[in-house]
C-alpha cells in the first residue's frame, strides 16, 4: 500500500516554492497526498525562523501534528530546524515530537532521506549540517495545483545581517540560479499553462552577485527568450536597486508588472540605522519617485516593523507621517519580534507588546485607507486581469483575478470567460469594503 503524506508550510514564498518542489517529487514517486494530517503516514513541516513568533508557530504546529497523529513519521525541515542546537534536536527526538530533522542544506534530498528512513536504509535522523555557501541548489518545479501564477526561487541566502533577522544564519550567503536555469524553468511552466511567473528569493536584490551579473541582466535575458504574453512579477526589492538604468531598461518590457514591493521597515533614519538597513528615508523616497517617473500609477507595496527597540512615541509618529507620505498601495505590518541570536534581541529600549499592537493598529488603519485610495484611482480605467478562480460572495458568483498592479478584481459571473483567460476589465468601483475592485468585461 502506498504511503500517505501531508505537507505543512510556514513562512515566505521561497519556503512555499521549496515545499512545492518536494511535494512534486513525492507524488511522482507514488506517494498519496493526504487531505488531513490526522490520517497521514508522514507529515512534513516546512518551518520558519524569521521572527520569534515564527519560531513559536513552528513548535506549535509540530506539537499539534504529534497530538493529532501519534503514529505519523514527522519530518521537520527548513530554517527553524537549521538553527536548532544539537541538544535541542536530541531533546525533540527523545520527546517523540520530531522523527527526522532536515536543514536547508539537505532540503533537496528530503524525498531520499525519508524514503531511506522508512526502508531502514539510513537510520540517521539528524540531517542538519553547515550551510554550503559555495553552490546553489537548483530546485526545479514544473507543475502546481493552479495554472495561472507560479513562483520561481532564483536566489538563496543573504549577506545583509539586519540586526533583527536570523535568516543570514539559517540560509547562508547569497547563491544564485543561473539565467539559463531560470529560463529553462520558466519555459517548463509556460508549457504547463502558467500565465504569470513571480521571481522570488531570500534577498532578490543580490541576485547574481556570485555569478557576475545582476537582476537587470537576468530580466533582459528572460525578456529576450520567452513569450512576451507571459507576465513577469518581481518579488521584494531593496531601494538601492532602483536606478535610472534599471528602470530605463525594465520599463520597456511590457510583460513586467508595474508592481514594486520595495521594503522599508521604518520611516525613521535612526531606526533604519539601528536595524542595519543600508539606506536612508531620503534615498528610499528618491527610489519611489524614480519608479513613478517611469510608470503610470504603479503599485508600490512594502513591509513595516512597528515597535523596534528604541522607537519612542515621537519616533513612531515621524515614521507614520513618512509612511503616509509615500502613498503605498499596500503595507504589510508586523510588530517587532525578539529573535534570539540577533543584535536586536538585547537592544535597550524594548517596546511593550501593548504599545507595539497599538502602533500596528494605527498603521493597519492607514493601510486600509491607502488601499481604498489606490484602487479608487483606477475607477473608469481598463486593466489587464488573469482569471484565477471563481468565488461566491453574498450569494453572487464572480470570476476573480489580479491586475498587473496586483489589484484583486471581481467580475460578475458569465459564460464569456474562464479560468486562465487574460482579459481587459473596466474597473467600475470598490468591492467588499475595499478588499478589491469590481469590474466588467
Amino acid at each position: 500500500m502506498n504511503k500517505s503524506i501531508f505537507f505543512y508550510n510556514l513562512g515566505c514564498k521561497v519556503n512555499q516554492y521549496e515545499l512545492d518542489v518536494i511535494r512534486e517529487e513525492f507524488l511522482s514517486k507514488g506517494y498519496n497526498e493526504s487531505d488531513t494530517l490526522d490520517n497521514a503516514d508522514i507529515v512534513i513541516v516546512n518551518t520558519c525562523t524569521v521572527t520569534n513568533i515564527a519560531d513559536h508557530k513552528s513548535r506549535q504546529i509540530i506539537n499539534k501534528v504529534r497530538t493529532n497523529n501519534s503514529d505519523a513519521i514527522i519530518c521537520a525541515i527548513g530554517c527553524f530546524v537549521q538553527l536548532l542546537s544539537e541538544e535541542e534536536i536530541e531533546k525533540l527526538k527523545e520527546e517523540n515530537k520530531i522523527n527526522i530533522f532536515i536543514g536547508n542544506n539537505d532540503k533537496k534530498n528530503t524525498f531520499q532521506i525519508i524514503d531511506d528512513y522508512i526502508n531502514d536504509f539510513d537510520i540517521s535522523y539528524n540531517h542538519v549540517g553547515i550551510i554550503d555557501n559555495a553552490s546553489y541548489d537548483n530546485l526545479v518545479i514544473s507543475n502546481k495545483e493552479t495554472h495561472t501564477r507560479a513562483y520561481i526561487k532564483i536566489e538563496d541566502g543573504c549577506n545583509e545581517f539586519c540586526s533583527y533577522c536570523a535568516i543570514c544564519y539559517a540560509r547562508g550567503r547569497v547563491r544564485s540560479k543561473t539565467k539559463e536555469q531560470v529560463l529553462q524553468e520558466i519555459n517548463g511552466l509556460i508549457k504547463n499553462g502558467y500565465k504569470e511567473i513571480v521571481l522570488t528569493g531570500i534577498h532578490l536584490t543580490s541576485y547574481g552577485k556570485d555569478l557576475d551579473y545582476s537582476l537587470k541582466d537576468l530580466l533582459v535575458f528572460i525578456n529576450e527568450n520567452i513569450n512576451t504574453e507571459v507576465r513577469l512579477r518581481i518579488g521584494s526589492l531593496e531601494p538601492r536597486i532602483i536606478t535610472k538604468d534599471f528602470l530605463e531598461t525594465i520599463s520597456k518590457m511590457d510583460n513586467i508588472c508595474p508592481h514594486f514591493h520595495l521594503v522599508l521597515q521604518s520611516g525613521l533614519d535612526k531606526t533604519l540605522k539601528n536595524m542595519n538597513r543600508k539606506y536612508t528615508t531620503s534615498e528610499y523616497k528618491k527610489s519611489v519617485d524614480l519608479i513613478r517617473n517611469y510608470y503610470k500609477n504603479p503599485a508600490i507595496t512594502t513591509d513595516i516593523i512597528a515597535g523596534f527597540p528604541g522607537e519612542t512615541d515621537e519616533d513612531f509618529n515621524q515614521s507614520y507621517d513618512y509612511i503616509d507620505s509615500i502613498n503605498y498601495f499596500m503595507t504589510h505590518i508586523f510588530p517587532f519580534s525578539k529573535r534570539k541570536g540577533t543584535r536586536a534581541y538585547s537592544m535597550q529600549g524594548q517596546v511593550t507588546n501593548k504599545i507595539k499592537n497599538d502602533r500596528c493598529t494605527r498603521l493597519n488603519k492607514l493601510n486600509k485607507s491607502k488601499m481604498k485610495g489606490y484602487i479608487s484611482s483606477f475607477i473608469g480605467e481598463s486593466v489587464e486581469v488573469i482569471i484565477e478562480e471563481t468565488k461566491k460572495v453574498n450569494d453572487a458568483d464572480y470570476y476573480v483575478g489580479h491586475s498587473k498592479e496586483y489589484i484583486l478584481v471581481f467580475i460578475p459571473f458569465n459564460d464569456i470567460i474562464k479560468k486562465g483567460d487574460k482579459v481587459q476589465v473596466k474597473i467600475t468601483g470598490l468591492f467588499n469594503e475595499s478588499q478589491g475592485a469590481i469590474g466588467e468585461i
